[in-house]
């Protein structure tokens, strides 16, 4: 998946759960092995029925000369 793609994908669950504003993301642990680096994350929104929610995550990134070539996201 593209950089587009996955802008497009985000702006979709956005609009699906009906985000009004974007709060926080706070990272907790990280790890890394060789190019491959993981960590967990709360992301923190406030939806637009005034309602506000945390979503919980692992990112697993994989890594080549410095720059992200692939990226996977588990949510709890």
């Amino acid at each position: 998946m593209g950089k587009q793609a996955s802008i497009e994908r985000l702006d979709k669950f956005r609009e699906t759960i009906g985000v009004a504003a974007f709060i926080s993301y706070a990272i907790g642990a990280v790890a890394v092995a060789g190019n491959t680096s993981f960590y967990d994350a709360v992301l923190t929104l406030k939806l637009k029925n005034g309602e506000t929610i945390n979503l919980e995550q692992v990112v697993k990134t994989d890594w080549q000369n410095g720059k992200i070539v692939k990226e996977r996201y588990y949510h709890g």
